[in-house]
C-alpha cells in the first residue's frame, strides 16, 4: 500500500514538474527577442564645391556648415555641439563620414557660411539632410535622404560659386572714369570761375576809371 502511494506521490511531482516546465517555455515563446547593437553604421555624405572660372585662386577659402537640429544627433569626428566646419578650395568635394550607433532620425542642414568675397558670387543654397536609423535583428539599418530647398530628393550636395573677374574690372574702371570725370569738372569750373573774376575786376577797374574823369570833366 505504501508502495502504491510512494509511486503516485512521485507520478504527481513529476507531472507538476513538467507542467511548470512546459509554462515557462510558453511565456518565453511569447516574449519578443531584445538585440543589442553592438555595431555602427557609417553614413557618407558627398559634397561638391564648383567654381564657376577659370581663373582659380589657390588661396580663396570656402566654409560650409552641417548643424543638427537637435543636440546628441550622430555627428563627423572634430564637431564643436551640433555644427562640424570645414574649408574647401577650387574644383573640389569631401565625403562627410558620420557613425551612427543608436536608433531614431536625424536631421541636419547643409550650407555655405562663406562670407561676401570680392569678385564671387556665393552659392547660398541650404540642403536638408534625414538619416533614419533602426534595428533589425542585431543589424543597424541606416536610411538616407537629402533634399533642396523645395523639398525635392537629390542625389547630390553641389556649391557652385562664380568667379565674376571681367564684372569687377569693369567696374573698377568705371569708378575710375567717374573720379577723373569729377575731377576734369572741378578744375574747369575753377578756371571758368577765375576769368569770371579777372574779367569782372577789369570791366569794373575800367568803369571806375572813366567814371572818375567823367566827374573831372564836370568839375572844369
Amino acid at each position: 500500500m505504501k508502495k502504491i502511494m510512494c509511486s503516485t506521490h512521485y507520478k504527481k511531482v513529476i507531472l507538476l514538474f513538467f507542467a511548470i516546465f512546459g509554462f515557462m517555455i510558453m511565456i518565453l515563446n511569447n516574449q519578443n527577442p531584445i538585440y543589442a547593437l553592438q555595431n555602427d553604421h557609417t553614413v557618407l555624405i558627398p559634397i561638391k564645391q564648383v567654381l564657376d572660372t577659370n581663373d582659380k585662386d589657390n588661396s580663396v577659402e570656402f566654409t560650409y556648415v552641417l548643424k543638427a537640429e537637435k543636440s546628441g544627433s550622430p555627428m563627423p569626428a572634430n564637431s564643436e555641439g551640433k555644427e562640424y566646419k570645414w574649408i574647401m578650395r577650387n574644383d573640389s568635394h569631401v565625403n562627410l563620414t558620420i557613425n551612427v550607433n543608436q536608433e531614431g532620425s536625424f536631421n541636419y542642414k547643409i550650407y555655405q557660411e562663406t562670407k561676401d568675397i570680392n569678385s564671387y558670387v556665393i552659392d547660398h543654397h541650404i540642403y536638408s539632410l534625414c538619416i533614419k536609423a533602426n534595428n533589425d535583428k542585431n543589424d543597424l539599418i541606416t536610411i538616407t535622404t537629402v533634399t533642396n530647398e523645395n523639398g525635392e530628393k537629390v542625389e547630390n550636395v553641389t556649391f557652385k560659386n562664380q568667379f565674376k573677374s571681367f564684372d569687377t574690372d569693369t567696374q573698377n574702371k568705371e569708378l575710375y572714369m567717374l573720379k577723373n570725370k569729377i575731377k576734369t569738372g572741378d578744375s574747369y569750373l575753377t578756371g571758368s570761375y577765375m576769368c569770371m573774376f579777372l574779367v569782372s575786376s577789369v570791366i569794373l577797374i575800367l568803369f571806375i576809371i572813366k567814371f572818375s574823369n567823367k566827374k573831372k570833366g564836370d568839375v572844369k
